[in-house]
């Protein structure tokens, strides 16, 4: 009877407990979203604006990107791309059907829709699929990691 008694209270404490805690993926403030939103709108605009200083503010030092083609590029050499200006992702893009997931207050997990036209490679004007890893470090959104996929 004891060892039942102790069973329960230990099982009715952990599912407290778990109540209790916030959940990997639970929506939290509307300013956090919001904040995030901005920093998904800002990358956008740098790619657009092929913005070198701008990418080169809001790449983390560990940031990877898996592109469309399936290569990897590590932060130097995404940012290479754009030096000089050389580099303009598109002449136009947004983004839609972006869904922000937020672990704890200083990890953001987004995918959504980017919509390009005038792009540098082929096909010029089309969709892609993406998820990225925001961090949050001093006050500042950085992104981590980037992976495309191009969608018909």
């Amino acid at each position: 009877m004891m060892k039942r008694m102790f069973v329960t209270v230990i099982l009715a404490a952990a599912v407290l407990m778990l109540a209790s805690a916030p959940a990997y993926g639970q929506r939290h403030s509307k300013s956090a979203d919001r904040s995030v939103m901005d920093a998904e709108k800002a990358y956008v605009d740098a790619l657009v604006k092929g913005d070198h200083a701008a990418l080169n503010n809001m790449l983390d030092s560990q940031y990877i990107f898996t592109n469309t083609e399936g290569s990897t590029l590590d932060r130097g050499a995404h940012l290479k791309r754009f030096e000089g200006g050389k580099y303009r992702f598109a002449t136009k893009a947004d983004i839609d059907d972006v869904k922000i997931r937020m672990s704890g207050t200083t990890m953001a997990f987004v995918t959504g829709r980017l919509n390009f036209w005038g792009a540098d490679t082929p096909p010029a004007d089309g969709h892609s699929r993406y998820t990225h890893v925001w961090v949050k470090k001093a006050g500042h959104w950085r992104l981590v990691s980037n992976h495309s996929h191009r969608v018909s």
